[in-house]
C-alpha cells in the first residue's frame, strides 16, 4: 500500500485522557485545534505488552458502534463507516490496501488494466490479479488509492500480497529483485511521506530486516489451525508448520513488531476456539478467531486482558447484543466504554484480503507448511 498522503508531521505522543476523558470544553477544543491542523492523534499505548482486541470487517457497511469494542479494526477502505465514532473511543481503524495483487472486480484491477500495469497471471487460489509492480503506474495508482483513504480519516494501513512477490519471482525469476526493490521502495517512501500512520503487514516475512523501523506490526493467518483438504475439517497444524511459523513469529517480536494471530476454526466447537486463542496467546501474538468472510465476526477471545478487567472483556460499559445465526451459536458485542488510542508498535503465505468469492474458504490447508462483531 503506497502511503504517500500520510500526514507530513507525526504528533507528539499524548494521553488519550487529555480528549476523552477531560470534561467540559476543554476536550472539544483539543480535538478541534487537532482537527483544525490536519492531525489525526495517535496515542502511545502505556503498555506495549498489553493485549489488542483486533477486528477485522470487510463488509459494505460496518457498524461504527461496534467497532468501538476493539483496540485496532481492519476495514475495506471502500466501506460506507464513520470512523468519528469509533475513533474518538480509541480505535485505530486501518484500511486494506493490496500491493502485488488486484481483487477481481475492484478499483485497483481496473486501474491495472487501463494502466498496463495488469498480468495475464492470476493467484489460482483466490482469482486476484497478478499486477506489474516494476511499472511507474503501478506506484502512481497506489499513491491514488493512499490519498483517497487518508481523505476519509484512516490511521494507518493493512498492507496485504506481499507474499506475492514470489508468484513474480516464478513467473519471471530475472525480476524477482527488480520487483522486491520496487515494493520495498513503495513502502519506504509511504513510511517516509506519512510517518505518523500505522502501518501492519500481512507476514511478508522475507521484507522484514529491510523494512526495519517502518512498520509498526505484522498479521499472520493460519499460525495453528487449518483445514483438512479432503474432510473440510478443522484441526491444529503439523508440528513442523507450528515450528516454522513459532520461529518467524519470534523474529517479528525481536524487531519490536506486534504479531496478530488470526485464526479459523470450527465456530460449532468452543473448545477450537479456545484452544486457538491458547496457543497464539502462548506464542505472544494478538489473538483473533474469526470466520472466512471476515466480515467483523469475533468468535474470540473473549478477554482483551488475560486475568484482569471487571468482565470478560476487560471492560466494563453497557453492551448491545445482536444474535447471529443459530447455528453459530454464538452472539456479539458491540459497544464498550472509552480506552486510551494505541500504537501498534511495541518499542522493543497467508490472506487477509477482501472477502473471498462464494465457495472459496481461505483458511489454510493442514499440509500447508507456511501456512465487528464479537462473539461467545
Amino acid at each position: 500500500m503506497v502511503r504517500l498522503d500520510r500526514f507530513c508531521s507525526s504528533p507528539r505522543p499524548l494521553s488519550r485522557r487529555s480528549l476523552v476523558v477531560g470534561r467540559g470544553w476543554c476536550r472539544w477544543v483539543a480535538a478541534g485545534s487537532l482537527i483544525l491542523n490536519g492531525i489525526q492523534p495517535l496515542f502511545a499505548d502505556q503498555d506495549p505488552k498489553r493485549e489488542l482486541r483486533l477486528v477485522i470487517d470487510y463488509s459494505a457497511r460496518p457498524d461504527a458502534a461496534g467497532l468501538a469494542a476493539f483496540d485496532v479494526c481492519i476495514l475495506d477502505p471502500a466501506a460506507k463507516v464513520d470512523l468519528g465514532p469509533c475513533q474518538a473511543r480509541g480505535t485505530t481503524c486501518l484500511a486494506y490496501v493490496s500491493l502485488v495483487e488486484a481483487a477481481p472486480g475492484s478499483v485497483m484491477e481496473a486501474r491495472s488494466v487501463a494502466g498496463g500495469f495488469a498480468l495475464k497471471q492470476r493467484n489460482p487460489e483466490w482469482g486476484g490479479r497478478l499486477l506489474d509492480v516494476g511499472q511507474k503506474a503501478w506506484s502512481q495508482a497506489l499513491d491514488a488509492e493512499i490519498e483517497s483513504i487518508l481523505r476519509k480519516g484512516y490511521d494507518g494501513f493493512f498492507l496485504d500480497t506481499v507474499d506475492s512477490l514470489e508468484r513474480l519471482k516464478q513467473l519471471r525469476p530475472e525480476r524477482a529483485a527488480a520487483d522486491r526493490t520496487a515494493v520495498l521502495d513503495w513502502i519506504r517512501r509511504l513510511h517516509e511521506a506519512h510517518p505518523g500512520k500505522q502501518l501492519v503487514m500481512n507476514r511478508g516475512f522475507d521484507l522484514l530486516e529491510d523494512l526495519e523501523g517502518r512498520l509498526d506490526g505484522v498479521l499472520i493467518e493460519g499460525v495453528c489451525y487449518g483445514k483438512d483438504a479432503r474432510t473440510g475439517a478443522y484441526a491444529p497444524l503439523p508440528d513442523e508448520a507450528l515450528a516454522w511459523t513459532a520461529e518467524r513469529v519470534k523474529r517479528c517480536q525481536a524487531l519490536g513488531l506486534r504479531v496478530f494471530g488470526v485464526e479459523y476454526v470450527d465456530p460449532k466447537k468452543p473448545e477450537q476456539v479456545e484452544d486457538a486463542v491458547r496457543r497464539l496467546r502462548a506464542l505472544g501474538c494478538m489473538p483473533l478467531v474469526t470466520t472466512p468472510d471476515l466480515r467483523g465476526v469475533v468468535l474470540g477471545p473473549m478477554s482483551g486482558r488475560p486475568g484482569g478487567g471487571t468482565d470478560r472483556l476487560g471492560i466494563s460499559a453497557a453492551w448491545r447484543w445482536r444474535i447471529l445465526p443459530l447455528d453459530t451459536g454464538w452472539q456479539t458485542i458491540h459497544r464498550s466504554e472509552k480506552r486510551e488510542h494505541v500504537t501498534l508498535s511495541s518499542g522493543q503465505s497467508g490472506r487477509v484480503g477482501p472477502p473471498l468469492p462464494e465457495g472459496v474458504d481461505g483458511c489454510p490447508p493442514l499440509s500447508n507448511s507456511a501456512s465487528p462483531t464479537y462473539v461467545g
